[in-house]
């Protein structure tokens, strides 16, 4: 018995470990959204969203934040420097890792 697979869009087939998802060639480069340092409305904690998100659930008190609505306190354009913006903010605040 043989069996046969269809190739499917992009030309991957399902012998392929990508046919299933969107993953691209080697060589072809991803591109990453801005990332926003939001302000919970309930207990002012800082945390990270990517921008064209709808809401994020705050990580300090579970409210859900709505980020239409959200105080923004500062902009990335990706995750990485969001996330070294968003210590530096901590550490003016008060904030340490470490207890």
């Amino acid at each position: 018995m043989v069996v046969v697979y269809k190739k499917r869009k992009k030309g991957y087939y399902a012998g392929d470990a990508n046919w299933r998802f969107d993953v691209k060639p080697f060589g072809s480069k991803r591109k990453m959204k801005a990332t926003l340092i939001i302000k919970c409305s309930q207990c002012g904690g800082l945390t990270i969203a990517v921008q064209g998100q709808k809401s994020k659930m705050c990580p300090y008190c579970g409210v859900r934040v709505e980020l239409l609505r959200a105080q923004k306190v500062a902009s990335a354009s990706n995750a990485f420097k969001a996330s070294t913006i968003l210590k530096k903010l901590k550490r003016e605040q008060g904030f340490t890792s470490k207890s």
